[in-house]
């Protein structure tokens, strides 16, 4: 249900892994309940202080999710990404005629 023209409301959850309830929780009940009435919203997920927040408000079904840029960067660097790549590309450059 939505009033026309105006946007669906937005459930923001900050500061969730401080409350008994992880926010993870809280953002798949309130989407559960949400969508059993038929109405739209948004779940927005503020200041994710760990990678596994930002995984956990993920799979919760947050549809924004803001973070500190060192936490985007752990995201996507990790020791283990950077090793394989490095092992990856030494076996790369023993290939023959590429």
């Amino acid at each position: 249900m939505k009033a026309e023209g105006l946007p669906p409301p937005s459930d923001f959850q900050a500061y969730g892994w401080l409350r008994r309830k992880t926010g993870s929780v809280w953002s798949r009940q309130i989407k559960t309940i949400y969508r059993n009435y038929g109405f739209t919203t948004q779940i927005i997920t503020a200041a994710a202080r760990h990678p596994l927040h930002v995984l956990q408000a993920a799979l919760a079904g947050s549809d924004v999710i803001t973070m500190g840029f060192d936490i985007l960067q752990q995201l996507y660097q990790h020791p283990l990404t950077d090793s394989v790549l490095d092992m990856f590309l030494k076996d790369w450059a023993k290939i023959p005629g590429k």
